[in-house]
């Protein structure tokens, strides 16, 4: 515990740790999830480090009793690895995305190494991955997702342009390093997609500024591209609230309609989607785009 204490006092400078944080060492009795769809998740950390205003990973600290505040704490659970390994001889094959409800790359990673360890479990099983983080720390494991490249897909979330970037996950790595690991990764020979999620309504949504995010992103062999809206679950709203009301005021009855009126945020929906189409074809991308669950039937540029 020593080893661990010096490890967050050496890191208190750095912009991953801002601001109070509280690492702890806890056990799980299960290291796969089976959601309804089909593939296992697998999340080597409870919480997240990054702090995302939006993160609609928060609806988990309904399981806790009296959580810490979002983004201030990270459970990591130390024993994972030895799980998986007896679950992997079990379960059949298949897809496992990585990182559904915190980010797996997280800086407490760096010391643990327990993401790295399942990677390997998991790949030398027989398990495609499907990787997803806003952490630079993936780069270390490019060694190992290059040698099973046929099994893993990487990609990198965004949701809004630097200097709101700032604002919305201020301890994630920036936007610009992000689409770097994208370009990176695809040199190793990593297939790699890029999520968009959520984008933020009004913040980066509008065609002018898509276009300009397509333009930038329409040379990488992306596998596709996810846009995502924001999630209308637990505490995301009142964890919103007060950054809108305080920076973006405007914007309140634009996001209380989609958070509290089902057919505003179908509308919504249905511009945000005419609008990624313009932007794409534009900026002449050519992958495949989904949003929200479903597919945009064509491919843009063509």
């Amino acid at each position: 515990m020593r080893q661990l204490e010096l490890f967050v006092a050496k890191n208190k400078g750095s912009p991953a740790s801002r601001g109070g944080v509280k690492i702890e060492e806890i056990t799980c009795r299960s290291a796969l999830q089976r959601p309804p769809w089909d593939e296992y998740t697998l999340n080597p950390y409870r919480g997240c480090l990054h702090a995302c205003v939006y993160g609609y990973c928060r609806m988990m600290q309904r399981f806790e009793d009296d959580p810490p505040p979002w983004g201030t704490y990270c459970h990591a659970r130390t024993n994972m690895p030895n799980v998986l390994a007896r679950e992997v001889k079990r379960y059949p094959p298949k897809q496992v995305m990585v990182g559904s409800v915190c980010d797996a790359w997280q800086w407490p990673e760096k010391y643990f190494g327990i993401t790295r360890e399942c990677l390997l479990i998991l790949l030398k099983g027989g398990f495609p991955l499907r990787c997803l983080t806003k952490s630079d720390l993936i780069r270390r494991d490019f060694d190992v997702l290059s040698q099973y490249r046929n099994m893993v897909t990487l990609g990198v979330s965004l949701s809004t342009p630097p200097p709101l970037s700032l604002l919305w996950e201020p301890r994630a790595s920036p936007p610009e390093e992000r689409l770097k690991i994208l370009a990176e990764a695809a040199q190793y020979g990593i297939p790699v997609y890029l999520s968009l999620s959520p984008l933020l309504p009004g913040l980066g949504d509008d065609v002018d500024s898509l276009s300009a995010l397509f333009a930038r992103i329409r040379r990488l062999p992306l596998q596709g591209l996810w846009v995502d809206l924001v999630h209308a679950r637990s505490g995301v709203w009142r964890a919103c609230y007060p950054l809108l009301a305080k920076r973006f005021p405007k914007l309140l009855p634009l996001w209380r309609k989609i958070f509290f009126d089902r057919g505003e945020a179908q509308r919504y929906a249905g511009k945000l989607r005419v609008r990624i189409l313009e932007a794409a074809v534009r900026s002449g991308l050519r992958c495949r785009i989904d949003l929200k669950g479903y597919e945009v039937a064509r491919r843009c540029g063509r």
